[in-house]
């Protein structure tokens, strides 16, 4: 309300300045995003009454809300000029090259590399993780294709709002050539939009796809969905020789989304689903979503079954004491079972499976399964699981077996799917940057859009026409209680 009035009584006596500083403030609450829009609304009627560049300048030093930054500076863009630093502070000529905001392809220092994670807040072990690996990756660069790089890191403290400004301080005073992460989908978001404004390469670890379309300048180095579904998909058909599939999946976006996914590219290759069933995303009770699955919970569908079986049991429990009693068994006829669930849930999936008779069939994951969590709670239940692998002890990529080697060396623990990722983005840039013979962002984007088959820690990647990783990925199996090998 403090803001709202001050905004008020400054838009009254034409402060529009001081109308907009305030509005600005009030959009770094933690209001919902309807209220957020209305705000920035009236900021953008007010930036259209401010003719002085002066004034804008002075605006923009003022101003931390990202968004109202960039609505200042495609203001002073509109008016023309010289190009505008962070901080408001005018830019020479002989500068503009390296800072020109808005323009897509400006130079900068083919050396510096921005960086932007959340190293505090709730994704920081995350950030921390992904920093390690990139670090490492600097210095495997340095020391095996003497190719230097200055790393210059933003901390987003896991706020989505603090993401977008740490893209302008990067480029405007640090001239960094390329930017690595965030990790999160809204942090991405946020970085994404200013990165393509300002005409800087931007490699995403994101696992969500959608944001790399955006704009030329944009990549996704995350092991996206459907790469991994195209990887599995594709074993089904040419390795396991799977047509017909019964989907089991949790009832949330990622539940649909996945599933939806994984259907299209059955079908697209001459399969079938056979069976869907959801489940709310807490549930703990399978039975009664399985028992839908393979046709147990309606018995009056399967009427000549059910009459057959009902005259066995009157044949068999004539002059018997002890009666016996039966139960229809489940229809199986799907080859494989897809649920795109976390390892806790498959591992409680999986027993229910077994004690409805719905044995010998394999379960399909998704890169989450490569996890020992997996096999310690689901046992002998697990057994046959297939699902795309990311990183691996004992793998046959030379590259990825020295880097597991070299981090835990390194930092004392194993690393992960997203450190692997966060090397991987900075090895892909580092001989990206190397073969980008001019200075321009732009260039260095058309280089990375180009790369085929580049060996790295998670196999050869390309960039697809949206500029996604596109890799071959290993299919993983669980077998011998509990040792997971490659197909």
């Amino acid at each position: 309300m403090i803001y709202r009035l001050t905004a008020l009584a400054a838009t009254g006596i034409r402060n529009y300045s001081g109308a907009i500083v305030a509005y600005a403030a009030q959009a770094q609450l933690p209001i919902g995003d309807g209220h957020r829009s209305k705000i920035q609304s009236r900021i953008d009627r007010l930036l259209e009454r401010i003719e002085s560049r002066t004034e804008l300048e002075k605006l923009l030093a003022a101003v931390s809300e990202p968004t109202t930054r960039a609505h200042i500076t495609e203001r002073l863009e509109g008016l023309g000029g010289s190009a505008v630093a962070k901080g408001g502070a005018p830019v020479s000529d002989e500068d503009a090259g390296s800072f020109q905001s808005g323009s897509a392809g400006s130079t900068a220092d083919q050396s510096h590399i921005g960086v932007v994670l959340p190293l505090t807040g709730r994704w920081a072990p995350f950030g921390k993780r992904a920093l390690d690996a990139i670090l490492l990756a600097t210095k495997n660069l340095k020391d095996e294709h003497r190719l230097a790089f200055k790393i210059f890191i933003q901390d987003t403290g896991s706020n989505p709002l603090n993401a977008a400004s740490a893209v302008d301080e990067l480029v405007y005073k640090k001239k960094v050539f390329a930017i690595i992460g965030p990790i999160s989908w809204k942090e991405s978001v946020a970085v994404a939009q200013r990165a393509e404004k300002l005409g800087v390469v931007d490699m995403l670890l994101t696992l969500k796809e959608g944001l790399s379309a955006r704009g030329r300048h944009l990549f996704q180095n995350g092991l996206v969905a459907r790469v991994q579904l195209e990887n599995l998909v594709r074993y089904c058909f040419e390795r396991g020789e799977f047509r017909r599939f019964a989907i089991l999946s949790p009832n949330d976006s990622f539940g649909r989304d996945m599933a939806q996914q994984f259907w299209t590219l059955a079908e697209n290759n001459g399969g079938k689903i056979v069976a869907y069933e959801t489940y709310p995303p807490n549930e703990t009770d399978f039975q009664g979503y399985i028992r839908s699955m393979v046709g147990l919970d309606r018995p009056e569908l399967r009427k000549p079954e059910h009459e057959a079986m009902k005259a066995f049991e009157d044949q068999e429990n004539a002059g018997r004491r002890r009666k016996i009693t039966m139960t229809l068994r489940p229809i199986i006829d799907f080859d494989a079972i897809f649920i795109p669930a976390d390892p806790k849930t498959a591992a409680q999936i999986a027993p229910s499976l077994a004690y409805l008779d719905v044995i010998g069939v394999p379960l399909l994951g998704t890169s989450e399964w490569n996890n020992p969590l997996l096999y310690s709670r689901g046992g002998k239940w697990v057994e046959g699981a297939i699902f795309p692998g990311g990183i691996q002890p004992g793998t046959q990529n030379t590259r990825q077996a020295r880097f597991l080697e070299d981090f835990e060396k390194t930092y004392g623990n194993a690393a992960d799917l997203l450190a692997a990722q966060a090397y991987e983005a900075m090895e892909l840039l580092g001989h990206a940057i190397a073969r980008t013979e001019s200075y321009n962002r732009t260039d260095l984007a058309q280089t990375l859009a180009q790369l085929k088959d580049m060996p790295t820690v998670l196999g050869n990647v390309s960039f697809d026409d949206t500029r996604i990783a596109q890799r071959t990925l290993p299919i993983l199996k669980i077998e011998n209680r509990g040792r997971i090998v490659s197909q």
